[in-house]
């Protein structure tokens, strides 16, 4: 979306994360695998596939009981967004609404205020180097 907002072609050197929630294969290396197939099928993006299943581990929460709520997690309001394909009908998830992620704004989920969180929000933001690749993007802490 902030491509597209900001005049840059779509999916161009994309982050895409794929998830799906499976308790009975919570290995990494199941992931691996998936992203290893998708990246050599489409190739134009960087694709990561996660289970939400075992999510909870790395983010040193309680277990999640969706997709949904693994992704509610994740570290930037404007990201936790999710679009599935199901009997040919596309559904969307907003966990914190459409005003982040159409406006440019990275601003970091509401559970994350301690110091710790707000450096991996701001660490986030200078790996994926955001502000180059958006310059109109609005950091909101």
């Amino acid at each position: 979306m902030w491509d597209h907002l900001s005049g840059r072609p779509p999916l161009h050197d994309a982050d895409v994360d794929l998830v799906y929630f499976d308790r009975n294969n919570r290995t990494p290396e199941c992931d691996w695998e998936f992203d290893d197939i998708v990246r050599k099928r489409f190739p134009f993006a960087m694709w990561e596939v996660r289970n939400q299943a075992r999510m909870h581990v790395v983010d040193g929460s309680d277990p999640y009981s969706s997709t949904a709520e693994g992704i509610s997690h994740w570290v930037e309001t404007a990201t936790c967004v999710a679009v599935r394909l199901s009997q040919g009908r596309l559904s969307f998830l907003f966990c914190y609404g459409t005003q982040d992620l159409f406006n440019l704004v990275a601003r970091p989920i509401p559970a994350l205020r301690s110091a710790a969180a707000q450096k991996l929000f701001e660490s986030r933001i200078q790996k994926k180097k955001w502000t180059e690749r958006w310059p109109s993007l609005k950091i909101v802490q």
